[in-house]
């Protein structure tokens, strides 16, 4: 029911804006050259705004939920589409038979514009209802240009390619390895950067998120981001080796995805992007929308919690998300890591740091090729993406914090056999 009213709320102020948008233009342009005198000078706002109401309700109950209940987009799309015609057209089709004047042109219009609104409406608002997820993965940098950019990236996929999985899965190919990073630790960055390379060919965008929020979607959603096999053979025949991946940094922590991701790609190669848990922590908590505490009292509540979390966590993997809710905890990396350990050879996985990929890009990009077995070449750009600057922490706050983290960094040490020199 909830997510029922929630797309019929969405569709519903889709369908107002765009429709006063259109109608705003339209009057003038189109309406009243072609209607003339047959239109009043001003609407009447009570009859408006009654059509609104009824249509949307139709909208909802003939379109909307067997859309809910198919689970399927663009059911709701072509059959909004024909609610629409079908609707526009008999107001049309009536006022042409018993309306003088009532223009072919008016009826054409505004039959097939009310088809397309309403298709568009009810499937746009249950896209957004059905992938407020979405926002999940970007729920730190939402604020940011790439977060835009990749939301709209993610919205166009999600409302228009997806849907057309069953013409172009069959064609496409599926990851060869995956990026798990951490939150904020530079996997955009590196998204970007590994994208330029001849033998690589990026998904449709990073943040799948296809192990943990979207695996009911099928396997077959999963290849419709991905390159063509056709693509694939081309450069196999230009640069020998092809690869492509998934970089969604919330797959580090849920055992589910491991196990997913062991299941359904068992040789996989994987690479865990880290950031010093200090900066990553207070990088998140300045990209939250309106805190409620400050750093300081954020860091101290959520230490109070932890433990009673990290006692539950360990026979509940349901509490996962809630543990790693807590900025603090997202940066327990060796508890993490020791799960993809105990699932993956160890020679399948590569740590990097994100300091080190941001002061020495090029000698982190030689180590990934070596990784994945691919010739070295030089990245022409190096730019940082998702960037954000911000005032710098209290001294006293990090020292906190450096002591607070000092063990479970200590245990990271040595599970990678590697120092990263955090403080």
């Amino acid at each position: 029911m909830k997510i029922l009213i929630t797309s019929f709320l969405f569709a519903s102020i889709i369908f107002l804006i765009i429709d006063v948008l259109w109608l705003s233009y339209s009057v003038k342009v189109f309406y009243r050259p072609q209607l003339g005198t047959l239109l009043l000078d001003k609407p009447i706002l009570w009859a408006a705004i009654l059509f609104y109401l009824i249509y949307m309700f139709g909208l909802m109950i003939i379109i909307i939920q067997p859309a809910l209940e198919k689970e399927s987009i663009f059911h709701a799309f072509w059959t909004g589409i024909i609610f629409g015609v079908v609707a526009y057209g008999t107001y049309n089709f009536t006022n042409m038979a018993t309306v003088k004047n009532w223009s072919p042109y008016v009826v054409f219009v505004d039959t097939v514009w009310g088809g397309l609104l309403s298709g568009s409406s009810a499937a746009l608002g249950i896209f957004i209802s059905k992938n407020q997820g979405i926002c999940e993965s970007m729920k730190y940098n939402t604020q940011t240009q790439h977060g835009i950019k990749n939301l709209a990236q993610k919205f166009i996929h999600g409302l228009c390619k997806r849907h057309l999985y069953f013409i172009t899965s069959p064609i496409r190919v599926l990851p060869d390895f995956f990026i798990i990073g951490v939150v904020r630790s530079g996997t955009t960055s590196l998204y970007h950067y590994l994208g330029q390379h001849p033998s690589i060919k990026n998904a449709a965008y990073d943040e799948l998120g296809y192990f943990d929020d979207n695996y009911h979607l099928g396997e077959n959603w999963y290849r419709s981001l991905f390159p063509t096999k056709n693509t694939k053979k081309k450069i196999q025949e230009k640069h020998r080796k092809f690869l492509t991946f998934d970089d969604t940094p919330f797959y580090i922590y849920n055992p589910i995805v491991i196990k997913r991701i062991k299941n359904d790609f068992p040789n996989s190669k994987i690479i865990a992007c880290l950031r010093n848990p200090i900066d990553r922590a207070y990088s998140n908590y300045n990209l939250l929308i309106n805190p409620k505490h400050t750093f300081e009292e954020t860091i101290q509540l959520e230490m109070n919690e932890i433990e009673n979390l990290n006692l539950e966590l360990k026979d509940n993997s349901y509490l996962v998300d809630n543990f790693y809710e807590k900025i603090l905890a997202r940066g327990f990396y060796a508890k993490q890591l020791q799960l993809w350990y105990d699932v993956f050879p160890k020679e399948n996985i590569l740590v990097i740091s994100s300091e080190e990929l941001a002061s020495n890009t090029d000698n982190v990009l030689t180590e990934i090729f070596d990784f994945l077995n691919i010739s070295q070449v030089k990245i022409k750009d190096l730019t940082k993406q998702n960037v954000r600057k911000f005032p710098s922490m209290n001294p006293e706050t990090r020292k906190t914090l450096i002591e607070y983290f000092r063990p479970y960094n200590e245990t990271l040490f040595d599970l990678i056999n590697r120092d990263l020199n955090w403080n």
